[in-house]
């Protein structure tokens, strides 16, 4: 019996190329903040005050949307500088101080 060699069961590793090309439609401030808004849930920001997290613009999505938001969308330096500007996601005042 003809053993196969270990190079033929090893798996292979995808070039991140290929995932990239999934996110060809270029998004807008206006569109991400559009879908952050639509995905919003009153549920989910109702929660984040119950484990003492005290933020005043929160959209109140959980992680795993935000995170399949975010492959969707794909990595965006100058799209994510124009979100930050936009002063939609500023860093809650510590209440340490």
């Amino acid at each position: 019996m003809k053993v196969r060699s270990r190079s033929s069961w090893t798996p292979t590793k995808r070039s991140s190329s290929a995932r990239r090309s999934k996110a060809s439609r270029k998004w807008t401030k206006a569109e991400v903040l559009s879908e952050l808004k639509k995905h919003a849930d009153p549920k989910a920001r109702a929660k984040l005050a119950y484990f003492g997290v005290n933020v005043p613009k929160a959209y109140g999505i959980s992680a795993p949307v935000l995170h399949a938001f975010a492959r969707h969308i794909g990595k965006d330096q100058a799209l994510a500088e124009e979100l930050w500007s936009s002063g939609a996601f500023t860093k809650r005042e510590s209440s340490l101080r």
